[in-house]
Parts: C-alpha cells; structure tokens; sequence
C-alpha cells in the first residue's frame, strides 16, 4: 500500500474513534410491559418487575421505559428504588472535551389511563462510584395560586444537586405531568449545562476534570414506604455520549489535507 493511502486511511480510523456514543436506546427492542431491569445492561436495587416498558402517547409507538406506578401488592421493598446502566465516561480526557446525557422523559399519573394525583417523588442521576456527580430531583408540587398567570395545576418540581453541593431549586412551573419533555445535562471542564423542557441554565463545578461517571439512573422514592402512588418516571432516546472533541476536529482536518495530498 503507498504511504499516501496508508496516511488515509490511519487517519480515518483515527477520525471513527474520536468521537462515538458511549450507549443509546429507545426501548425499541422491547415489548409493552417487559421490565427493563435484567435488559440490556440494566439493573434494579428491588423487584424486576417495578420497572416496565410502555406507549405512553396515544397514536405513538414509541417505547418508555422506567420505574414507578405501585399499588396493593405491587410495592418497592426499599426506600429509593435504583434502575441504573453503567456509563464509564470522563468528564473530559485527551479525546474528549465534555460528556453528556440527552432523552425524553414523561411524569406520568395515568400509566393505565386513569390519572391519579402526584404522590411519589422520582430523580435522575449521574455517579461515580458511590459519589452523586449531577443529580435532578422531581418533587410532587401543587402550584397554590390558581390566578397566577403561570399557574400550571399539579406539576413536579425541579431541584438540582452539583457533587456534593446543597440541592437547589430550579424552577417553581416545574414538570406538566404526562407531558412528553426533554432532557439535557452536559458537561465541560469546570462547567455544566442544563435543559428541562423550555427551560434552561448553566452553571460552574469544582468537580475535577478526571472524574469518571461510571453510572445513570433512575430514581424511585414513595411518598411512604409500603404505600406508593400510580406514579412513573418514563424515558425514551437515551443517548450518552461524549461530546465533539478537538481530536475529532483534528481528524477531519487531517482527512482532508490526506485527501487533498492523493489527489494527482
């Protein structure tokens, strides 16, 4: 092979690693009403079966999968319920300027199509080892002034905890229950940013660059342990990834001046 080839396609392969998803799912490969615990990388701190697979929006096949809508004999046996799948990506590396986590998401009060009030309280989170790396709690929230102009009924609200940093309020419209919304966290160095629905913010970490986030999950808590609510948090078009880097930048770069060079 000719060195001016061989540069190609090295640099091509260079290119094909520098930036590529570390685990993305739309449930599509399972059937409504599977757990998703045992599946696909997922595992549970509880019963399989408190976590579930489901359409969610009328004339929408799309699959969410999940944790949440206890009842009589259908009840967590632990305080906070943990589905989980591993993530095993830097915060940034050599390769990597950032990392970040992106779905949809619905609060759902009528997983069988009887809507029930807010009752149990759900979160998403990022870890590294026993360590909270980001975390979004949703707290069940009834907006007290009906008149207000941005009075939106039942909602969860929002709070958000950096490391080991205090939780902090987000904003007091929160969640619309059983409203389809989208969900981004993403990181780089000494900074992270944040996107609930229409609603955004930015803000600055101490966490260090090297931290490694090794998990992501979802979060169960009944409002009283042995008497949840027909509540459920739902996800669908999970993508962890990590973001463009500055390697991938120098690949192409470095693709088009091969390209250019074998051109006679």
């Amino acid at each position: 092979m000719k060195l001016k080839a061989f540069l190609f396609l090295a640099v091509a392969g260079l290119c094909a690693n520098a930036h590529s998803a570390v685990y993305s799912t739309s449930f599509s490969n399972l059937n409504n009403g599977d757990n998703v615990a045992g599946q696909d990388g997922w595992v549970i701190n509880d019963d399989p079966n408190l976590s579930t697979v489901g359409p969610l929006i009328t004339n929408d096949p799309t699959n969410y999968g999940g944790i949440g809508y206890g009842g009589p004999g259908y009840e967590p046996a632990t305080a906070t319920v943990d589905l989980s799948h591993a993530y095993g990506e830097p915060i940034v590396n050599a390769e990597n300027v950032g990392t970040r986590a992106s779905f949809n998401f619905i609060m759902s009060t009528s997983f069988d199509g009887s809507p029930a009030p807010l009752q149990d309280t759900f979160g998403i989170s990022l870890t590294s080892g026993a360590a909270n790396v980001f975390s979004v709690r949703f707290t069940p929230s009834i907006d007290s002034t009906p008149t207000s102009p941005n009075y939106l009924g039942p909602a969860w609200a929002i709070s958000y905890t950096v490391g080991s940093g205090t939780p902090l309020p987000y904003h007091s419209a929160g969640v619309i229950p059983d409203s389809a919304t989208a969900f981004n966290l993403s990181f780089t160095p000494g900074h992270f940013n944040l996107a609930i629905g229409n609603l955004s913010l930015g803000g600055l970490t101490t966490l260090p660059s090297s931290t490694i986030i090794d998990s992501f999950h979802l979060l169960w808590t009944p409002t009283t342990l042995g008497s949840s609510g027909p509540n459920a948090l739902m996800i669908t078009n999970l993508t962890l990834v990590p973001e463009p880097s500055t390697s991938l930048l120098l690949c192409l770069t470095g693709l088009g001046f091969a390209a250019r060079r074998r051109r006679p």
